[in-house]
């Protein structure tokens, strides 16, 4: 079974970060930090997750 998490991309000045909107608190606990990294999304893809982003909503 493969567990999805679900992300939303915010642009910090000038910077895409990726927040967690599923596991948040999980996924705090374990990087240290509220956004994902590009290492971080690797290593959970190697562990079994997959990722959904956020629509959009203009």
């Amino acid at each position: 079974m493969k567990k999805t998490i679900k992300v939303k991309i915010k642009n910090v000045y000038g910077s895409d970060l990726c927040y967690p909107l599923t596991y948040a608190k999980e996924l705090e606990t374990l990087t240290g930090n509220k956004t994902l990294t590009a290492r971080n999304i690797e290593a959970l893809k190697g562990l079994g997750f997959s990722f959904e982003q956020e629509a959009k909503i203009i």
